[in-house]
């Protein structure tokens, strides 16, 4: 990932998604990406793929 000054270092990028109520993680991703601008539509995708029974 780029940083101050021209360098580069190792960093990863990570999102979580989190019940409301019980604050249960239901999905998490890690990326290498620099910012998370393109990753709600995988996390959605991921949230859309969970059984309907989890409630």
């Amino acid at each position: 990932m780029p940083v101050s000054g021209g360098a580069f270092e190792q960093c990863y990028n990570a999102q979580a998604v989190v019940a409301e109520g019980s604050l249960l993680l239901v999905a998490t991703n890690v990326v290498q990406a620099p910012n998370d601008k393109q990753q709600l539509e995988p996390m959605l995708a991921k949230i859309n793929a969970l059984p309907e029974n989890l409630g």
